[in-house]
């Protein structure tokens, strides 16, 4: 199932069509990859400048700024989102999906697209453009099936969801029949696997940083590889 409200359990169905369900939302995922690995090669490949760097000219230091703003929101997004969504309960309609029906790819779009500004200014700015269609043509179409499937099983709630709130874009104006009973969960957060999102984002910008800071000199201008490590990484300790 799709990591919005289409993981909830579905009890009306039967095996064969949740069976059914759940290959159709394979292939969606794996197409989406598929499609979407050129820009994730691209961040990290395309990292070649560690971060914080003095000698970065002024308009790199912005665009990167920007790309780690916009990577932080994107992590932000996704975490309220992992507190709110109640898997095999019931449709999730408090917190950020008062306000989109699909803030999880909202905060996605964000992290990719601000990691792709973060890793390489030039390179961000010249693929900002493809990625923004990409992302639509790829996220626009999950999402048409999303609600294909949902329909059905949720009925006039989901329906009513439809009509009351915006299929992707956050409305300032939150949904009329959120449930406002249902508070923001730590144990939700957890539950949803918000410490792989945590860690996956760490593990990026320290790819990234070694790509800019230590794998790219060393392929450009030559050295040893134990000696970058300790320069960039350890030379605050012992001197």
């Amino acid at each position: 199932m799709s990591e919005e409200n289409a993981a909830q359990d579905v009890p009306a169905e039967t095996q064969a069509e949740k069976d059914a369900a759940d290959a159709k939302a394979t292939s969606y995922n794996k197409a989406r990859l598929k499609i979407m690995w050129p820009f994730g090669a691209a961040i990290v490949l395309g990292a070649t400048q560690p971060f914080f760097d003095e000698g970065q000219e002024l308009y790199a230091g912005i665009v990167r700024w920007v790309g780690l703003g916009s990577l932080g929101l994107g992590t932000f997004i996704r975490l309220w989102c992992l507190g709110h969504l109640r898997k095999k309960e019931r449709l999730s309609v408090s917190g950020p999906y008062a306000h989109s029906r699909n803030p999880l790819y909202v905060g996605t779009f964000f992290i990719l697209g601000g990691a792709l500004l973060a890793s390489n200014w030039i390179m961000g700015l010249a693929l900002i453009v493809p990625y923004l269609f990409t992302f639509h043509y790829v996220y626009s179409r999950q999402i048409r099936w999303e609600e294909f499937r949902l329909a059905p099983i949720f009925g006039q709630d989901y329906q009513d969801y439809l009509e009351g709130a915006p299929r992707f874009w956050p409305s300032i104006k939150a949904y009329e029949k959120r449930a406002k009973d249902q508070k923001f969960s730590l144990g939700l957060l957890f539950k949803n696997h918000a410490l792989d999102l945590m860690l996956g984002v760490a593990a990026l910008l320290l790819v990234m940083d070694l790509m800019g800071g230590v794998v790219w000199p060393m392929i450009l201008d030559g050295g040893e590889i134990g000696e970058m490590l300790r320069a960039r990484y350890l030379s605050g300790f012992g001197g």
